[in-house]
């Protein structure tokens, strides 16, 4: 088998050589596997450091894309375009992959393949990842056994495009309707629209490390912008979610207006919130350490992807998602 592994990149200097070097040093003959990067516009140094690797790694087969700022999905689709071959392999700029993923993804039958991305917990954010994750998904997180992705268990089943394998021709047949948009819910639509067409297996062989973003800052970004993608998902009736974002809106609603009419108010919610973040940080500990690290990113998780929600769902009324 013969695959092209595609990478998009929008200001990842700080994880791209990671992510290279792993897939650079695979145990697969080089012969039979190109590496697209497609810089979607980045303003920081991923192009240098990707021009680089290229240099230093003359035998690779290495092809470098660079282009204005496009979007996810779009960026995809421009990769899966210059493929040369029909296996394709997605990953993301933040994935280390293992030393066989490629051998591993040689050996399937399969017409597409979601695989298993561990999460670096080496940081406070990593761990945050890791607990949440595994609360959310337990039967499809980590250790699990192989399992097929179906209409009935979609919603269910921890998902996405970190590490996906996925025929060419599938993929350009299940591509989103609406592939500029930046707030569309990108990989969770072409997941379903590929289940419309084929099987998909969730695999934990197929593996790679993911790290998390490293600041504040950036976390809160990547929280918010969530929020939109989320809704243009899941803000319609049958979802999976959509009891609880209007269920969100109606407390949301309730809280303002008693915060208005009732001064004290606040305060009462201010200790309530407390108490259950109390609650549920120490029933997601595993240890004493994660107790602090979920104390301190919940808040500011839950602000943030809020924020988010808010901006998704005013992006739905304006007919903008």
């Amino acid at each position: 088998m013969k695959i092209s592994v595609i990478i998009p990149v929008y200001n990842e200097e700080e994880s791209i050589n990671h992510c290279l070097n792993a897939l650079i040093n695979q145990n697969f003959p080089k012969k039979n596997y190109e590496i697209i990067i497609i810089n979607d516009g980045s303003t920081d140094k991923t192009k240098e450091n990707i021009e680089k690797i290229i240099i230093n790694n003359s035998k690779a087969n290495i092809k470098l894309i660079n282009q204005k700022n496009k979007g996810r999905a779009l960026t995809r689709e421009i990769g899966a375009k210059k493929a040369k071959y029909e296996n394709l392999l997605f990953t993301d700029a933040r994935c280390k992959a293992e030393k066989n993923l490629l051998k591993n993804t040689s050996l399937t039958n399969e017409q597409c393949i979601v695989g298993n991305p561990l999460i670096n917990q080496e940081n406070w954010f990593g761990r945050f990842g890791y607990l949440l994750r595994k609360k959310l998904y337990k039967k499809s997180f980590y250790n699990f056994n192989q399992i097929y992705l179906t209409k009935s268990n979609f919603d269910h089943i921890s998902k996405g495009t970190t590490i996906l394998f996925i025929k060419k021709s599938l993929f350009l047949s299940s591509k989103l309707k609406n592939q500029s948009s930046k707030n569309n819910s990108d990989d969770t639509k072409l997941l379903w629209n590929v289940i419309l067409k084929s099987k998909i297996l969730k695999s934990p062989h197929l593996k790679v490390t993911y790290s998390p973003r490293s600041s504040i800052k950036k976390h809160i970004a990547h929280t918010f912008n969530r929020g939109p993608k989320f809704i243009d998902y899941y803000f319609s009736p049958g979802k999976k979610y959509f009891p609880h974002i209007i269920l969100l809106i109606l407390i949301i609603i309730f809280a303002v207006i008693l915060s208005i009419i009732y001064k004290q108010f606040i305060i009462y919610f201010f200790i309530f919130s407390l108490l259950t973040l109390v609650i549920i940080s120490t029933l997601l500990s595993e240890k004493l350490k994660d107790f602090w690290i979920l104390i301190t990113f919940i808040p500011i998780t839950s602000i943030s992807f809020i924020f988010g929600l808010m901006k998704g769902l005013i992006l739905k009324l304006i007919g903008k998602n």
